[in-house]
């Protein structure tokens, strides 16, 4: 979840903005983890979130764990994916802000995001 949330905030996505202004927040609506091999204490861990899919209210994260800073040589621990849906405070599917799919989209396609 961390991840996730950092790699809005680097993004410009102000998630407590578009909570406190009642516009809306995002809620995982599914949630795919595949555990390879378990973390130990004191591991250094590398979490790698990209951007797969966006649609008008949602977006789809796949993220990867690595032990290590490396993802090329470092052992991967688990695979996840994770949709998110932007809701309205009454808890309806509502379309994120503007701008944000923008943003999903450029992130998706490995563009450089002006923070």
């Amino acid at each position: 979840q961390r991840a996730r949330s950092d790699m809005l905030r680097l993004a410009g996505i102000d998630q407590r903005a578009a909570m406190e202004s009642g516009e809306g927040a995002w809620a995982v609506t599914d949630l795919t983890i595949k555990y390879r091999s378990p973390a130990k204490l004191d591991d250094d861990l590398l979490v790698v979130s990209t951007v797969e899919a966006v649609r008008g209210a949602s977006v789809i994260i796949a993220q990867r764990i690595h032990r290590g800073h490396d993802t090329l040589s470092d052992e991967t621990l688990t695979n996840g994916r994770v949709t998110a849906a932007f809701l309205s405070p009454e808890g309806r599917p509502r379309r994120q802000p503007a701008g944000w799919a923008d943003r999903f989209t450029a992130i998706m396609n490995g563009e450089t995001i002006p923070c």
